[in-house]
């Protein structure tokens, strides 16, 4: 044993999950999977799985392995139970339903998001990257969090939606939701993430019946229409649930993507230059990015039996915390894991965006954003790099997502 590996504390003495550990969690998540690959957090009945192989197999077993992990009550996010797991006055949305109600409701949201439907999207997610670096690209200087990452996605959804640009701000501070980590943070931030969620409820709320009323040419009017069709009646609550989701959801991972390639891509300048010099190589430069910096940390799944893996027993009841950020740096599955390399040929065999029957949906639409906003960032900058002295390099303060908090570049116009 080495003399650092002497010096850290023992796993029980971690404080996980915490924001603290989340600022650098990959030593962590290396001890997890020497040590303990299904570790179960002292005082809970959570257990964290770490392996590639065993969050495979977890994400491929309904039958054991329920999405009824979490559930929120007056704006505050709360562990699921078998008794929750049963009970049919809860409004799950499409990210925490299980079959056969998953089913029905991936089937209809999917038509948002299929081939020839995001096609359509390409010319919308081009033009408000352009507009997006007309704001600044006359400055040389750029703080690309804030003016560019987290507002595309912004701008992205509230089209697809047909809602308002004004709205974009707003649609931003909805994005203080930390997603299945939210119960974890302090109860400051679990406020804040509650005023976040009650909003954009509310918005929803008044939008889903509006636009059922009187339909407009897009998405979520399509979506509602069909959602009608295929329930015989307006299901408020559960159509509520599902675009709170999709939208939350659809600004904040895309916003990580988006900023933590740029910071990849300023850390490792040849493979900026390669993917600037061919466009092709963008999609390799997206998946390697979602591995190696994973957006969403982890997923949640309820134990409905008792089950074995990897020779522990996890009992029903129990919660399971599924380290996407670790499976995608098990050095089991990827070779020389740490490496941001975008000629890996088993990139897109992460995991950043889920596994297996709850696969997000989104997923499609955050790549293709990635791919044109990278597109035309490399096509009107160049040399981009650190604007001296200003970066401090901090992560968002979060327990379930990775990100910088903000990035300073300087760049000559092309």
């Amino acid at each position: 044993m080495n003399a650092e590996a002497l010096t850290e504390p023992p796993l029980d003495e971690i404080d996980f999950p915490s924001a603290e550990v989340m600022k650098c969690p990959f030593g962590f998540y290396g001890r997890l999977r020497e040590d303990a690959p299904i570790y179960k957090l002292p005082g809970r009945d959570e257990y964290v799985v770490s392996r590639y192989e065993d969050i495979f197999a977890i994400t491929m077993d309904q039958e054991r392995f329920s999405n009824h992990s979490s559930i929120f009550e007056n704006g505050y996010m709360r562990s699921g139970t078998l008794a929750d797991h049963v009970n049919p006055d809860i409004a799950w949305g499409i990210g925490n339903s299980d079959a056969p109600q998953h089913t029905w409701k991936r089937k209809l949201t999917f038509e948002m998001f299929k081939p020839g439907v995001l096609k359509q999207y390409e010319p919308m997610i081009r033009a408000h990257s352009d507009a997006l670096i007309d704001a600044f690209i006359a400055d040389g200087e750029v703080e690309f969090v804030t003016q560019f990452a987290a507002r595309l996605p912004a701008m992205v959804i509230l089209s697809i939606f047909g809602l308002p640009q004004e709205h974009v701000d707003r649609a931003i501070r909805w994005s203080a939701f930390d997603g299945m980590g939210t119960r974890y943070n302090t109860r400051e931030v679990q406020d804040k993430a509650r005023e976040a969620v009650v909003d954009l409820g509310d918005y929803l709320r008044d939008l889903v019946v509006a636009r059922t009323a009187a339909p407009g040419d897009d998405a979520l009017s399509a979506h509602l229409l069909k959602h009608v069709e295929a329930r015989g009646k307006l299901d408020v609550p559960h159509i509520v649930a599902e675009t709170t989701m999709l939208l939350a959801g659809g600004i904040i991972t895309t916003n990580h993507l988006l900023a933590s390639m740029m910071k990849l891509l300023v850390d490792h300048p040849p493979e900026m230059e390669r993917v600037r010099e061919d466009n092709a190589l963008l999609r390799r430069a997206v998946e390697e990015t979602l591995r190696v910096e994973s957006p969403v940390q982890f997923g949640l799944r309820l134990a409905l039996k008792d089950a074995e893996i990897a020779g522990t027993v996890i009992p029903a009841g129990s919660i399971c915390m599924l380290l996407w950020g670790s499976a995608n740096r098990d050095p089991a599955r990827f070779e020389e894991a740490e490496r941001f390399y975008i000629d890996r040929k088993n990139a897109k065999a992460n995991m950043a965006f889920g596994n297996g029957p709850h696969f997000c949906l989104g997923a499609p639409l955050a790549r293709m954003e990635a791919q044109i906003a990278f597109e035309q960032l490399l096509k009107r900058l160049k040399r981009i790099d650190y604007v001296p002295g200003k970066n401090d390099f901090a992560l968002q303060p979060t327990v379930t997502f990775r990100a910088p908090k903000s990035l300073f570049l300087d760049f000559d116009r092309a």
